[in-house]
């Protein structure tokens, strides 16, 4: 009975230590599913047992958009594949493949818009422009008189809202056009402008 007390006390201060460690090694919001589990959490600590896959409850929803941070959804490594503006392709499809990889994440956005008048997206954008600002792996080729920064935020805008509308909306090819052709398009806008040449 002893030994059996001092295994079970041991095997819990192993199991707390390393809680301790991943919680304190690792974000609680980041790029993977730790959301999704709280939300499964907060279900099942008021009785809802889940059927399916469904959206998060109103409660957790609050709470992410209050605690979270969307800073995991733009990675530097994105820009810094190739000299802006030639990579503005693999800006677009890197932007498709962040809302499709964190659809239920971006959503929580509109919780925050909503709940917390935007404070944390704002948080996101001026971390976001300050990584821009700060790196020396982008390089650009743009004219004169042109803001590094700002031409490169434009373009991470523009192909997300395009794919917010088409993913995390569900509008099908709302410019009558597929992703792949738009994507191209847009680049193409960015590069020469749309006025006509005189």
């Amino acid at each position: 009975m002893q030994h059996e007390r001092a295994l079970v006390l041991m095997l819990c201060a192993i199991a707390a230590a390393r809680v301790f460690i991943f919680s304190a090694a690792f974000p609680f919001f980041n790029n993977v599913d730790e959301q999704a589990h709280v939300d499964l959490v907060m279900k099942y600590a008021r009785g809802q047992v889940p059927r399916d896959l469904g959206h998060y409850s109103p409660e957790s929803a609050y709470s992410l958009s209050l605690y979270g941070t969307p800073e995991y959804f733009t990675a530097p490594q994105q820009l810094t594949t190739g000299t802006f503006p030639d990579n503005l392709e693999e800006i677009g499809f890197a932007a498709r493949d962040s809302v499709r990889q964190y659809r239920a994440h971006m959503t929580l956005l509109y919780v925050d818009m909503i709940e917390f008048d935007g404070s944390h997206i704002r948080e996101f954008y001026r971390g976001l422009r300050n990584r821009i600002e700060e790196s020396d792996e982008i390089v650009s080729k743009l004219r004169p008189g042109i803001s590094r920064t700002s031409a490169i935020l434009a373009a991470i805008r523009l192909f997300l809202n395009y794919f917010q509308l088409e993913i995390l909306f569900g509008v099908p090819e709302p410019f009558g056009k597929d992703s792949a052709q738009i994507v191209r398009e847009i680049a193409d806008m960015l590069r020469r402008g749309i006025a006509r040449e005189e």
